[in-house]
């Protein structure tokens, strides 16, 4: 997992402003939000790791992480909802990151990782089409966006 064992709100210097959250009193997502932010990173599952990408939040040490995650696992690999899903939290409305001075040491992983997606055997493991469909879309939009 993580090694980075501050908090979100730590490393940001960040503080939640208005009434805290919880289970009774807010959405999901903004209870969950407001927990991630308080819990040390390397406590984080991979479902946390997802939930603070599709947020946009920390995307400097959680992007880095997911490539090297998904390197070593399947790019169809499912954190949350559906197979890719983890894979499409980096791509998905990302293309500012990818376009970023900081982001460009990682662009040759993500390549791999898209060269994997292209040539994947489905003889292997059964993945449905609209997974399927659903990350090469952003795939695509990744490859205009850094005109790959």
């Amino acid at each position: 997992m993580l090694k980075e064992k501050k908090s979100l709100s730590q490393i940001q210097k960040w503080q939640w402003k208005g009434n805290i959250p919880t289970v009774d009193n807010s959405s999901y997502e903004e209870y969950n939000f407001y927990v991630l932010h308080k819990k040390p990173l390397n406590k984080y599952t991979i479902k946390d790791v997802y939930f603070m990408l599709v947020q946009d939040e920390l995307l400097e040490i959680l992007i880095p992480y997911t490539l090297d995650f998904l390197d070593n696992k399947d790019v169809f690999f499912e954190a949350e909802y559906y197979e890719g899903d983890l894979f499409n939290a980096i791509l998905s409305n990302k293309c500012e990151f990818w376009k970023s001075d900081f982001a460009k040491r990682y662009i040759p992983k993500l390549i791999r990782l898209i060269n994997k997606f292209e040539n994947y055997d489905y003889t292997e493991k059964k993945i449905y089409a609209v997974s399927r469909n659903t990350l090469k879309n952003s795939i695509d939009e990744i490859k205009r966006c850094l005109n790959l």
